[in-house]
């Protein structure tokens, strides 16, 4: 009782986030682990490397579109309707991308057909899911005070972390029973998470909406700084995640079975690395957006040079545990600076904004990763890691307004 108190969470709802917080670990897992499966999955069935970075960025942009969609139903029909119908959908489709993967594999899909129907099922995943993430933002910000709403919102970003550092893992950990039985495993994790939504979850109360600000909107000036940290630095994760899986396999002449473990465990550093990063800087030392940004950005870079200039394995993932400490500082950072920055300026449609820009960064990096180690060179995506974060660093310094708190 005394924990959920200190939480910021009555001790009624406490059983409510404990099962949200889990189904959102479960959904980062099934946005994640498949950067560690599908490029030696892609190859497996024939499919050219820019194909299987469309696979990723098509659903990746349907995902961005649809959040807002299923964070504007939350409203209408409430959270727990959304939440249940995004597991449901997690099951369902996770089930039938697996069977499509399986039919492939036995060689009973024709090889015309299995990157259309691939990259449709990955698609009405993301579509369907998308709704899961919204909505519980949403039900965190009604059940917790304004006191407290950062804390919420800090274990949220906490569960989503872990669930990508999760990702990877699930897959290096199944896939010896063959490429399609990582799909059947998270399908399996939706069920437990979908049951705990079902007995846990209830329908918080509504409440009046506020907080927003009336004042007059910020020129789009000053703000465009922000959306494009978000859109930089996630174009950069995305291209990084997309093309380390080709390279760990081309470089060191990886099984597909081989290539997920050992990328798995490349991903599972930079997650990690991220989520720890976000708990103690972040949380524990509750450092200020500016150190954050500005501190983060050169440890990113540093990975980014270690990533390009590393010739051994455990030397790539040390790259990436340390791109992962920078990610995990600039993007809570910069998402706390435009708050504070867009404060009275009618945030609620400012950070709207920000997530399609985090979307937008998502949506393009796996495909610019692809596109790049196929048509111009193995190191090509390292290289536009590295540049990408160098525009980082010019933003934070020169462009971006940061609130000195």
């Amino acid at each position: 009782m005394e924990q959920a108190a200190a939480a910021g969470v009555p001790s009624s709802t406490r059983e409510a986030l404990a099962a949200l917080l889990f189904g959102i670990f479960i959904a980062a897992v099934g946005n994640s682990f498949v950067f560690a499966l599908l490029p030696p999955l892609g190859r497996e069935l024939g499919l050219r490397d820019i194909q299987t970075g469309l696979i990723v960025g098509v659903s990746s942009v349907l995902f961005m579109l649809m959040a807002r969609f299923w964070g504007g139903k939350s409203e209408q029909w409430g959270r727990r309707p959304v939440l249940l119908f995004g597991m449901t959908s997690y099951f369902a489709l996770s089930m039938l991308f697996a069977g499509v993967v399986q039919f492939a594999l036995s060689g009973a899909i024709p090889v015309a057909l299995i990157f259309p129907l691939m990259l449709f099922t990955r698609s009405l995943f993301t579509t369907c899911i998308a709704g899961i993430f919204p909505a519980s933002q949403a039900y965190i910000a009604d059940t917790t005070t304004v006191q407290d709403r950062a804390r919420g919102m800090a274990m949220f970003g906490v569960a989503m972390g872990s669930g990508h550092a999760a990702g990877p893992v699930v897959a290096a950990a199944f896939v010896g029973f063959g490429l399609a039985a990582p799909f059947y495993a998270v399908a399996g994790l939706s069920i437990i998470a979908g049951c705990f939504f079902w007995v846990y979850v209830v329908e918080p109360p509504k409440q009046a909406i506020g907080g927003d600000g009336a004042g007059e909107p910020l020129a789009f000036t000053d703000v465009l700084p922000f959306y494009a940290i978000s859109t930089l630095t996630m174009t950069a994760l995305a291209t990084l995640q997309q093309s380390s899986g080709f390279y760990f396999q081309d470089k060191f002449s990886l099984t597909p079975e081989e290539t997920t473990r050992h990328v798995g465990i490349g991903l599972m550093a930079l997650a990690t690395a991220s989520v720890i990063s976000q708990v103690v800087f972040a949380m524990r030392f509750r450092m200020a957006p500016r150190t954050l940004l500005r501190v983060g950005i050169p440890i990113a870079l540093a990975g980014s040079v270690v990533l390009l200039t590393a010739d051994a394995y455990i030397l790539l993932v040390v790259g990436m545990g340390i791109f992962g400490v920078g990610f995990g500082m600039v993007n809570p950072g910069n998402v706390a600076a435009l708050s504070i920055r867009a404060q009275g300026h009618g945030f609620g449609k400012i950070v709207g904004y920000n997530t399609a820009a985090i979307g937008l960064g998502f949506a393009v990096g796996p495909m610019i990763g692809s596109a790049l180690y196929e048509e111009v060179h193995p190191l090509a995506p390292y290289c536009a890691t590295l540049g990408f974060v160098m525009s980082l660093l010019v933003l934070a310094y020169g462009f971006v307004k940061i609130p000195k708190v």
